[in-house]
């Protein structure tokens, strides 16, 4: 099945519109109990952290480093 690129792209698609609409679920249902604000917070935090642990391990991270 993932033989080609071609599959590979529609695959990583199909994986990309499921975790899209999760989370799409998933920040309705949490506005019931939390603020919008809590939950913009916490979602870019995560993405924040997932950045630095990516930038580290492509050894390019120069956002911590002092000059």
């Amino acid at each position: 099945m993932l033989s080609s690129k071609e599959n590979i792209g529609i695959f990583f698609g199909i994986i990309a519109f499921f975790l899209f609409a999760t989370t799409d679920v998933a920040q309705k249902y949490a506005t019931i109990y939390h603020s919008i604000f809590q939950i913009m917070l916490f979602r870019y935090l995560f993405l924040f952290i997932i950045a630095i642990i990516e930038a580290k391990r492509k050894k390019k991270c120069t956002c911590m480093e002092n000059k």
